[in-house]
């Protein structure tokens, strides 16, 4: 389930949302909630998830550790970047996808 914070800034809203973003299903719905609080449109997304793993010499390195850090910094961007593009497109506009880290 996700978490949010979020409020009024200017005309339009801006908002900060906490979801695993491995899962694709929580994602969807986090977008279309989130999309819902603002009045039906994302117009931008920052997408800044990720998480660092363990500091370890390779040889030590866990390999499910190394599958949690590619599923959250990989596949979890793109889930996210995938949702909201697709909102973005079924709302006929654009908008602006911005990833960091």
């Amino acid at each position: 389930q996700a978490k949010s914070a979020w409020g009024e800034h200017g005309k339009g809203g801006v908002g900060a949302f906490v979801v695993d973003v491995t899962n694709e299903q929580a994602v969807n719905d986090l977008v279309e909630t989130g999309a819902a609080l603002f009045g039906g449109q994302i117009d931008c997304l920052f997408n800044n998830a990720g998480i660092q793993g363990m500091m370890v010499p390779v040889d030590e390195y866990d390999v499910a550790d190394f599958d949690q850090v590619m599923s959250v910094n990989v596949k979890g961007v793109f889930v996210v970047m995938q949702a909201v593009s697709r909102h973005m497109k079924a709302g006929g506009g654009g908008g602006k996808i911005s990833k960091k880290g």
